[in-house]
């Protein structure tokens, strides 16, 4: 069985094969690769996991961007301008222009999740929070309050009557 390593003992990337990744990663998105097929390709050919190629991505886009001498704002203006036209250009195929469409969707950050996102509470322990059923009922609750109202009284405390509402 092949001894781990532990992590002091792990060998980390020198400048040089740091600069080689990040300069594939450019290359792919010179390309117009998407992110998952970059992260999968450099971290496929360098032995990466796709978590460091992440940090290779954004330095890869850091760079280019600084080499621009432009803002962001300005490029995501051309960026919009440029997907505005694609999507009303009529003469572009349908899903050139759906898909300029989705560009601009992002841009204008629009853009709906691609799956849906579920969201699961617990209670102390992992275990099922207690919920407690609250009428909206102004009815309802004026019997709930006066219920509480006479509770309290008979053990003796000092209760200011309840004004029922007039809707």
């Amino acid at each position: 069985m092949p001894r781990r390593h532990h992590q002091s003992e792990t060998r980390h990337s020198t400048d040089a094969e740091i600069d080689a990744r990040v300069e594939m990663c450019r290359k792919m998105i010179a390309n117009g690769r998407y992110d998952g097929e970059i992260k999968r390709a450099v971290a496929a050919h360098f032995n990466a996991s796709t978590r460091t190629v992440e940090r290779y991505l954004r330095r890869a886009r850091d760079e280019i961007l600084a080499e621009s001498g432009k803002p962001v704002i300005e490029h995501r203006a051309e960026s919009l301008a440029f997907y505005q036209k694609v999507r009303a250009d009529l003469k572009e195929a349908t899903k050139d222009r759906l898909r300029a469409q989705e560009r601009i969707d992002g841009l204008l950050a629009l853009a709906m999740p691609s799956a849906p996102q579920r969201h699961e509470l617990s209670g102390p322990g992992g275990k099922p929070m207690q919920t407690q059923d609250v009428p909206t009922d102004e009815a309802v609750m004026d019997a709930e309050i006066a219920n509480l109202q006479e509770r309290l009284a008979r053990r003796g405390a000092n209760v200011v009557p309840n004004v029922p509402s007039e809707n």
